[in-house]
């Protein structure tokens, strides 16, 4: 049985969506300039799973085996923990705001 999502977790994911919803619906890490993309997983030092583009309705996560590009999958924003919403919302409106005022 799923769990069911807390009302601040709910609050989180549409008040990122709305910031997407207002760039035509995708951004990327690229298009922000971001430093960092946020993690989904990591295994060890060598295999890590990075958030790299934020949709309207789920993210697109790329695995990278020592560097190399090795996978892509889209996960739904309700399936990503608290702190990586918290870390998108961040990138997301900071990009948003920076863009509004150019």
């Amino acid at each position: 049985m799923k769990k069911p999502i807390s009302k601040a977790k709910q609050n989180l994911i549409k008040k990122i969506k709305d910031l997407i919803d207002k760039n035509d619906g995708t951004v990327t890490t690229g298009d922000m300039q971001a430093e960092s993309s946020p993690c989904y997983s990591s295994a060890g030092n060598k295999v890590c799973s990075l958030v790299e583009q934020f949709h309207s309705k789920s993210v697109t996560v790329i695995t990278y085996v020592r560097d190399r590009e090795e996978d892509e999958f889209d996960v739904s924003y309700e399936q990503l923990s608290v702190s990586v919403l918290k870390e998108i919302h961040e990138l997301v409106k900071e990009y948003v705001d920076n863009k509004e005022e150019e």
